[in-house]
């Protein structure tokens, strides 16, 4: 896993990055993710030198499904687990947005409302304000949470629930 802060070296590179999201929304043979990548890489050679240093990473691996020989994201929880905690938050709404396009939108509006609370409790430091219960912080930040998220986002959030 790299260093606090620093991706990890396959994630610098766009044409891997948009390679294992295909890859985790769906197992692909070769052939298929060629198909899928013609205007990324310039040749097989290319293709199969991104699959190797995922796959070097213990991000995806080969398997025979179907009869056919496939890319697949890793059953490995830990390897995932520590990749996916290194990657910025572009990354992770990238892999929502082609595995669960409606999560996708509401995470996407996450970053602005929890700004919102962050710079909300802040000033209240500075201004000196008491203290609030767990409860009274909890109630804020949804109050908060609420007022910042767009109409469209609220709405799918009553659907999922």
């Amino acid at each position: 896993m790299p260093k606090k802060g620093k991706l990890p070296e396959w994630e610098k590179d766009e044409n891997k990055r948009h390679l294992f999201r295909l890859i985790l929304a769906k197992p692909a043979s070769f052939k298929e993710l060629l198909e899928q990548t013609t205007t990324m890489f310039s040749s097989t050679a290319t293709l199969s030198k991104h699959l190797n240093t995922l796959e070097k990473q213990g991000l995806i691996e080969k398997a025979i499904e179907k009869g056919k020989t496939v890319y697949r994201a890793t059953l490995n929880e830990e390897t995932l687990l520590s990749e996916i905690r290194a990657m910025s938050f572009d990354m992770l709404l990238g892999i929502l947005s082609v595995t669960a396009p409606d999560l996708a939108k509401i995470w996407e509006v996450f970053p602005k409302a929890l700004t919102k609370v962050i710079i909300h409790f802040k000033k209240r430091k500075v201004e000196g304000k008491p203290s609030l219960s767990p409860q009274e912080v909890v109630n804020q930040t949804i109050k908060i949470i609420e007022s910042t998220t767009p109409p469209e986002i609220l709405k799918l959030l009553q659907e999922k629930k």
